[in-house]
């Protein structure tokens, strides 16, 4: 069946992940396990070479010692003191190869009981992945253990890899060419630390628990009777306890939560059910209380509750996962075992939430029934279409405002004669703050209500008095800040929406780019300048005076010619510092050694670039572009171009940002992220 197919997909990705997180250790131990070998055989060739050399017996003499020099086992000699190996291992001790191999082989040890523990922890979450699937406590019992277990063995792969790493470097660096790269190493520390530090940061930082609704307001029973009224009877029919806060919002969705919302006239705690004023005014009330019977579902069984033991975990494992992502290879492995943690409970986690899902359907069913709980899914997807296509015909005009539009003409006139998107309607799924939904055919199916697309059509075509008009009539002032809120909302993505369309060919829209990303120029920084000056003119004093007063010929030449050099050197340095200049408008970039700017039109990728502090952004064009130097060498069309970033006087990822912005022309209050490599 088709909703099985995330399942599939899901163990797939756990798999890669056991994988992955394995290759870097398994490398690592097979490295120390092949390194004391490698060794022996260096000695080995290295003391044959040194007795061929100087050996001055007859050739079978020299044949029987060097038969006897490869029946020596070096590496077992170093780690053994008896008696067999007493003389070679005294040798070895004095010559400093004892250690070396006694380092290599506690190494080995280390590298290999890390892949072990490795491997029993992978094995420990598959096990209680399993046991997970018997019940909701298993649920939470299991993951709980099996997160504790994640983040530790993490957290000592890191521990221990680093040292190891750092180790392994070094030893193949020697045995490769007999030398070492110390900056290899401290990189290979320093990320390990990196990783460390700030898996550490998270695992002790506090979790947000509380949910960002601006666009909403908690009505009490005395300010809303007639809502709460219908709540508690749905509650008091299911046998379950009321909400302690109900809250009326502009977000297109009906949820339940036990963490705390914050929204527009303070702090909601306890058990909350929000509602959403736009789908109020559009759907019946009939159809609301089967919705209102799915939420209260899931406080019946536990849902919200499992959420909320479920969410500190989830939030600390995912952003764990991204910081040792971000911290290099040495985190890796850590990372990827977190990684499987996280899909191999997510396949228990899919079906437990569809699970939830069916038997919080089951409940607005029996509130209502089942063709009514069937007729509210239908009739609330099709109206987060509709909502979503009259927003986008609102944001093209000023007088239009989406959230007071009735939606049953945008279905009438829009939707009722796609065919393609009643066809793809049973495939999707509703929204939900932290959990999944299965897909509409699935839930249909569950109630017994296997509805195809003409009856589909026909139940959203319906028309009927909104829940609205029969619960909240009267409460208009009641709410009227939170909608003129959403409305200024509205009005501020009307106004993007028009800024990023604005054609540049046109007067009206050049002026609003102009308006909305003014021309900002950055020029080179002088910063050291004055000492470069300083030092340069000293050095030319100096240089012209033995120039002027030497008695020696040769001397007055090379002195007064390294005085010219200097000079123009120091003119040369001036003039440079003069053109790093950078001009950005909304239609492009431009440096003072750029003969034309880069065009925003013509870009379709740009990727900040840093080595070693010195950033760069990579221009990916939509076709090749002519050349933007004016050197000769450089005369031809490219699909590429690097613009550097350092020297102008600005942090270059604050520059990279602010053009980035440009390019996308997104307003630093749309939190516009850069990728970065």
């Amino acid at each position: 069946m088709q909703e099985q197919k995330p399942a599939l997909d899901v163990r797939r990705q756990a798999r890669k992940a056991a994988l992955k997180s394995l290759i870097i250790p398994v490398g690592v131990v097979l490295f120390f396990v092949l390194a004391p070998r490698w060794l022996d055989h260096r000695l080995h060739t290295s003391a044959a070479a040194d007795l061929t050399s100087h050996y001055s017996g007859s050739p079978e003499q020299l044949q029987e010692r060097l038969d006897r020099l490869n029946r020596l086992d070096f590496a077992a000699a170093a780690l053994d003191d008896s008696p067999e190996h007493a003389k070679l291992h005294a040798r070895l001790v004095e010559s400093g190869l004892t250690s070396r191999f006694e380092h290599l082989h506690w190494a080995e040890l280390a590298s290999f009981w890390l892949l072990i523990a490795i491997l029993l922890t992978l094995g420990t979450i598959y096990l209680l992945n399993r046991g997970a699937r018997q019940s909701s406590a298993a649920l939470i019992r299991n993951y709980r253990l099996a997160w504790e277990a994640s983040m530790i063995t993490s957290f000592i792969i890191v521990l221990l890899l680093t040292p190891l790493m750092t180790f392994a470097c070094f030893e193949l660096t020697i045995l490769l060419m007999d030398a070492y790269i110390p900056k290899l190493l401290i990189l290979i520390a320093i990320m390990g630390l990196i990783a460390l530090g700030a898996a550490i940061k998270i695992l002790f930082k506090s979790v947000p628990l509380v949910f960002q609704e601006p666009f909403a307001r908690a009505v009490t029973p005395e300010e809303a009777p007639r809502l709460w009224q219908a709540v508690r009877e749905a509650a008091s029919r299911l046998q379950t306890e009321p909400p302690d806060q109900i809250l009326l919002g502009m977000q297109l969705n009906f949820y339940v939560t036990e963490l705390a919302v914050i929204h527009e006239a303070g702090r909601a705690e306890g058990r909350t059910l929000y509602l959403s004023l736009p789908l109020l005014k559009q759907m019946p009330a009939n159809e609301v209380t089967a919705i209102i019977g799915h939420e209260l579902g899931h406080f019946l069984g536990q849902d919200t509750a499992m959420t909320r033991k479920f969410f500190p975990l989830r939030y600390k494992i995912g952003h764990t996962l991204t910081a040792m992502a971000k911290s290099g290879w040495v985190s890796w492995p850590s990372a990827q075992l977190l990684n499987f943690f996280h899909w191999c409970f997510g396949e228990t986690e899919q079906a437990a939430s569809r699970e939830r899902e069916f038997l919080a359907d089951q409940r607005g069913a029996e509130l209502t029934s089942s063709r009514i709980a069937a007729q509210a899914l239908i009739r609330f997807q099709v109206m987060m279409e509709a909502f979503q296509r009259n927003m986008e015909t609102a944001l093209k005009s000023k007088d239009l405002n989406p959230l007071q539009m009735p939606l049953t003409p945008v279905i009438q006139q829009q939707l009722a004669g796609e065919a393609a998107f009643w066809g793809k309607l049973f495939e999707k799924s509703l929204p939900h703050p932290l959990d999944s939904h299965p897909p509409l055919r699935a839930r249909l199916e569950s109630l017994g209500q296997p509805l195809d697309g003409e009856t589909a059509r026909a139940i959203a075509l319906e028309s009927d008095r909104p829940a609205y008009e029969e619960w909240l009539t009267g409460t208009d002032a009641l709410l009227s800040e939170v909608t003129r809120k959403a409305e200024a909302a509205v009005d501020q993505m009307r106004e993007q929406s028009q800024v990023k369309t604005a054609d540049v060919s046109t007067e009206e829209g050049r002026e609003l780019l102009k308006q909305h990303f003014p021309e900002q120029v950055w020029i080179g920084s002088n910063r050291g300048s004055v000492a470069v000056y300083i030092i340069g003119g000293i050095a030319l004093f100096f240089l012209g005076m033995i120039a002027l007063i030497s008695q020696d010929a040769p001397t007055r030449w090379w002195t007064g010619g390294l005085a010219v050099a200097l000079f123009v050197g120091l003119v040369l340095y001036g003039r440079k510092k003069r053109e790093l200049r950078m001009v950005l408008n909304a239609e492009g970039v431009k440096t003072a050694s750029m003969i034309r700017p880069v065009p925003f039109a013509e870009v379709s990728n740009v990727v900040l670039h840093n080595h070693y502090s010195i950033y760069s952004l990579a221009f990916t064009f939509k076709k090749a572009q002519p050349p933007f130097l004016p050197s000769r060498w450089a005369n031809w069309n490219r699909k590429s171009y690097n613009l550097p970033l350092n020297g102008y006087g600005q942090k270059p990822q604050v520059i990279a940002q602010t053009i980035f912005n440009y390019l996308t022309r997104q307003q630093p209050a749309d939190k516009a992220k850069l990728a970065a490599e």
